[in-house]
């Protein structure tokens, strides 16, 4: 999934760069997610010492982290403008950067990370971290949209097209991923449930970037996920995903 994130990242930025920052964010999103990670990072290498990481399961550690996922502080209640991009993308960064530091943790420096155990084991930091990003994206493609919507025809230039493309590719494979991720025999009930609810909540948003194929190959993903209690957000996500409305990013070649 990280490789799909960056992709989204610098393409994203690529196409947005001349775009300046606004106030239609948390005044403070920025120092606050900052801070927070600040902390994490101070926690993390003590965590490290011990040989893992910070967790949701320790009292010491929980209060950081859930600093991190704190959509009202980071995120806001929207709505999204193109002036708001470059910092969800800042901020898709960084969540980012948490996501892999658990999914690419390794006790022993000298070996590779064992990224099927560390999903395993950290699966509650890992299904909130998810969560959270697919929001983050869900926020970034609603400013993505009014970026567009503003574009003058002679804007709209072969480096933006190729770098919205880019960015509707890397979404499309965030989204497979986390779908993917809930079908795991180990992931507990409550984390499949909490990326579930992710992706029902921001569904729509998630769907209007993509093309109507990409749509539909996401509902043939999501009808392989057969676990009961999350049946109602799959049916959510999969209305979503099969709708023939194709405007805006959509309509991208």
């Amino acid at each position: 999934m990280s490789v799909s994130i960056r992709v989204f990242a610098i393409a994203t930025a690529f196409a947005v760069s001349s775009v300046q920052a606004s106030a239609e964010l948390p005044i403070h999103a920025q120092t606050y997610l900052n801070q927070s990670i600040h902390k994490l990072d101070t926690i993390a290498r003590i965590r490290r010492a011990e040989g893992s990481l910070p967790t949701l399961a320790d009292a010491r550690d929980a209060k950081v982290l859930e600093a991190l996922w704190d959509r009202k502080a980071i995120l806001g209640n929207g709505p999204y403008r193109s002036t708001d991009v470059p910092i969800l993308l800042d901020i898709f960064e960084k969540e980012n950067a948490v996501f892999k530091t658990y999914m690419l943790f390794s006790s022993d420096p000298q070996k590779l990370p064992q990224t099927d155990q560390n999903a395993a084991f950290f699966q509650n930091e890992i299904s909130r971290s998810s969560a959270f990003l697919l929001t983050v994206c869900s926020s970034a493609v609603e400013a993505l949209a009014d970026f567009v919507a503003q574009l003058k025809p002679s804007e709209f230039n072969d480096a933006r097209r190729q770098g919205l493309q880019q960015t509707r590719l890397g979404i499309q494979e965030f989204v497979s991923s986390a779908v993917i991720m809930m079908r795991s025999p180990a992931l507990r009930a409550e984390n499949r449930v909490i990326i579930a609810d992710a992706l029902q909540e921001n569904a729509k948003q998630l769907a209007a970037t993509m093309s109507i194929v990409d749509r539909q190959a996401l509902a043939a993903i999501a009808s392989t996920v057969t676990t009961p209690e999350i049946a109602p957000q799959l049916r959510s996500f999969t209305a979503a995903m099969q709708s023939t409305d194709c405007v805006g990013l959509c309509l991208i070649p």
